[in-house]
């Protein structure tokens, strides 16, 4: 389960709060990275980046040379990827197809 504090919905009922279930099998993939990819992540950034990356590491998932990524970060990560692979889809394409099958 992931618990963010961000909701589309936070106006209507008052609460920050979201939890969301991811499917098994990513669900496993992502455990599998915090428990053995992470911690080494970490132990890097402290490194090369000094304690106060080392506590976001430890907060958020999405990092990238010792800074938090913001949304457009992500986005445009995703886009510059999906391109590498000659596919010029965005994460708004994705979730289409992913909720359309």
């Amino acid at each position: 389960m992931l618990i963010s504090q961000y909701s589309k919905m936070e106006y209507l009922n008052g609460s920050s709060i979201v939890c969301r279930f991811l499917p098994k099998d990513l669900a496993i993939l992502v455990t599998q990275y915090l428990s053995y990819i992470r911690p080494l992540e970490i132990l890097f950034s402290q490194t090369l980046y000094g304690t106060d990356a080392t506590k976001d590491y430890n907060s958020y998932l999405f990092m990238k040379k010792g800074k938090r990524m913001n949304a457009d970060d992500i986005r445009n990560s995703f886009k510059s990827e999906m391109l590498h692979y000659g596919l010029e889809l965005t994460i708004s394409g994705w979730r289409y197809c992913f909720f359309l099958y």
